[in-house]
């Protein structure tokens, strides 16, 4: 008991003198940045070599920064953004897109068609980009509703909607 005591006390103790210390808490801070720089650069890989880039929703500094530093012109406003190659997700398949606001999901159909949904099934959260994607639709994994891919509503007797997003296809790239 004594141990864990001691150890306690010095923890509020070193908490104390980094908190009056502002060059530790910068220091603190830049390792928090540069771990959060490597996770999403694929912990040694760049995100420019990502088959889906990780975007941010806004035109803030931070993202400046962020584009300076990653050197990836895919970080950035998500209207109009470039998210990779069609042959980046296989036929019949989805990958996702992580931005601010939650996973987008990129489905590609039989016939290379690109669509992209919300990645939330709104009945009980399941991962679409998990679910099985056949003609124009998919299939939720975790209980089978289905939704048009075009327009994001439940088919059968469910009624449901999930969020769609436009996607253009250029050059064999899908611009969100």
């Amino acid at each position: 008991m004594r141990r864990l005591t001691n150890i306690f006390w010095l923890a509020g103790k070193e908490l104390k003198s980094v908190l009056g210390d502002p060059v530790m808490v910068i220091l603190i801070m830049w390792s928090f940045v540069v771990a959060v720089m490597l996770e999403a650069s694929g912990a040694g890989d760049t995100v420019y070599n990502a088959a889906i880039a990780i975007l941010d929703e806004d035109s803030s500094a931070l993202t400046r920064q962020l584009t300076d530093a990653l050197g990836h012109q895919g970080v950035g406003p998500l209207l109009g953004a470039d998210v990779g190659a069609v042959d980046d997700i296989p036929s019949q398949s989805a990958r996702i897109v992580k931005t601010q606001k939650g996973c987008i999901a990129l489905f590609r159909t039989a016939d290379d068609k690109v669509f992209a949904l919300n990645d939330r099934c709104p009945h009980k959260g399941g991962p679409l980009s998990q679910g099985i994607v056949h003609g124009t639709s998919v299939t939720c994994p975790l209980h089978n509703m289905v939704f048009s891919l075009e327009t994001g509503d439940a088919l059968g007797p469910d009624e449901a909607r999930v969020a769609t997003f436009a996607v253009k296809v250029e050059n064999g790239r899908i611009m969100l």
